[in-house]
């Protein structure tokens, strides 16, 4: 079910402006992110994987991008599909946010926080929350490499969590 959200989103994005690929890597997982701008609106698709508790999630997401001088903030929400080892599959929409901010050309700092709160969430799930942090350095036009930090969990009746990210990451990007 993951792979067709994610091939969903990204079959809606051919063919548009300014897309966005990377991969990143950090203690016990994995993610992958695609973005593609059109217009003022964002397309987007998740997927972060812990390989240790092998736990999945999995989004697409729509946003608006607010141009805010060199800054870009994007507002909007992510359909989220949550698969988790030992537990049934929970679905959530999360709202927020992303704020980019270029430095120089090669060097922009990036946020990320997207919240999901339990009347926008399924079955025993009571929150979500997904956010990132981190630097991008710009090698070429179309090549970057990032660091950062992620943090990704959810929360549960009786105040059971499960963490999917919490740590440093490192990764590469490619503009196209």
């Amino acid at each position: 079910m993951r792979f067709y959200i994610t091939a969903c989103a990204l079959a809606l994005s051919v063919g548009a402006h300014a897309s966005d690929f990377s991969a990143s890597m950090g203690h016990e997982y994995l993610g992958v992110h695609y973005s593609n701008n059109i217009n003022q609106l964002k397309l987007s698709a998740d997927l972060l994987y812990n390989y240790d508790h092998e736990n999945t999630i999995a989004n697409i997401g729509l946003g608006k991008n607010i141009p805010l001088g060199d800054n870009t903030l994007t507002l909007g929400a992510k359909a989220n599909l949550l698969d988790f080892n030992y537990s049934d599959t929970e679905y959530a929409l999360s709202f927020g946010g992303d704020l980019t901010i270029p430095l120089t050309q090669q060097f922009s700092i990036y946020g990320s926080a997207y919240w999901a709160p339990s009347f926008a969430s399924s079955g025993s799930l009571t929150s979500y929350v997904d956010s990132s942090v981190g630097v991008r350095f710009n090698i070429s036009k179309p090549i970057a490499i990032d660091f950062g930090y992620r943090f990704s969990q959810a929360e549960f009746h009786d105040r059971y969590t499960r963490t999917v990210a919490d740590g440093l990451y490192a990764g590469v990007g490619l503009k196209f």
